[in-house]
This record gives C-alpha cells, structure tokens and sequence, in this order.
C-alpha cells in the first residue's frame, strides 16, 4: 500500500463517518421547522429573522457545510492529498499491511457502526429516561418531540448493530458491485 493509497482510504472513511453523523441535522430541521408553523397562528409568535428565518437559514447552512464537506472528502481525495502533500514525507514508498483489501472495508465498516452505536446508545436510553419521566409527570399524553428522537436514537443503534454483526455480507456486497462495474 503506498502512503497516498493509505491516505485515500482514511479520508474516504472520514467522509462516511460524517455523512452517517450529519443525518443526526435532518430530524432537527424538520423539528424546528413544524414547530415554527405550528407557532405561527399564536398572536404572541414572532415571524421575524428571530422567529424562523435565521434558524432556518442556519440549519440549512450547516446541512449544507456537511454535504460539500462529505462530497470533497468522497470524491475530490486526490485534491486533498495534493494540496495537503499528505503522501510526502515517508521514508519509505510503500507501505507494508499484510491486510488484504476486504479486511481493511471490514475493519472500517465495523469501527463505522461501533462509532455510530457509541454515539446513539447513550441518547436512546437519556431519551427513554426523559420519555418515562414525562410520562409520569403528564400522564399518558403524547410527547412528540421525546417519541421522534426516541425512535430516531433506537433506529440508529440498531443500524450501528447491523453494521458491525453483518460487516462481512456488507463487504462481499461492495466487492460483488466493484467487479460488476469492472466487467
């Protein structure tokens, strides 16, 4: 493997990781967009920059900042290598891993679903926690905004699960389309 190679597999990684964590933004957009309408007919809501128009502006932009980031991190990797110089400086100009390719894709997409169920645990038992306790405080009522993250925290362990029980299907599975797109 040379250095550039080594490189390029790093930088494509962090490009995923961000993309599985900048979809945390979506659900806070569409949250804080509902609400903001749902506010709307109340005479005490202000529809001012303050009201919608700059936390919208900001969310959108901070999505945004993720997509291009994602984007340059997946496909402009030579870019950054050349304009970094990250390949120069070794003292060597190959780099010696007795791991074949599928191991490294391995490796990755396990570290990737460990990271994301690191992340999404904790928040879906805080959010269980929270949930319980509005439930005794209110009643039975409904809480929408415990509920939606509840669901969105316990759908993102369980795909962290997945990635890291069923790494080896995952990696047959991209081996299997970069032969197709060879043929």
């Amino acid at each position: 493997m040379t250095p550039r190679s080594f490189w390029t597999i790093l930088i494509k990684l962090v490009g995923v990781w961000l993309l599985f964590n900048s979809l945390s933004s979506i659900p806070q957009i569409i949250g804080l967009l509902y609400n903001s309408f749902n506010s709307f007919g109340n005479s005490s809501f202000d529809i001012t920059f303050t009201g919608i128009i700059i936390p919208t502006f900001l969310l959108l932009l901070s999505l945004g900042v993720y997509v291009v980031v994602f984007l340059i991190l997946i496909f402009k990797t030579d870019f950054i290598i050349g304009k970094f110089k990250l390949d120069k400086g070794f003292s060597e100009e190959r780099l010696e891993f007795n791991i074949s390719q599928t191991s490294v894709l391995q490796i990755a997409i396990i570290v990737i679903g460990a990271l994301m169920l690191v992340d999404s645990l904790p928040a879906f038992f805080r959010h269980v926690y929270s949930y319980v306790i509005s439930v005794n405080q209110r009643g039975n009522e409904w809480v929408p905004d415990n509920k939606g993250w509840l669901f969105y925290t316990l759908i993102q362990s369980i795909v962290a699960y997945l990635l890291m029980t069923n790494s080896r299907t995952i990696v047959s599975y991209i081996n299997k389309n970069i032969k197709n797109e060879e043929n």
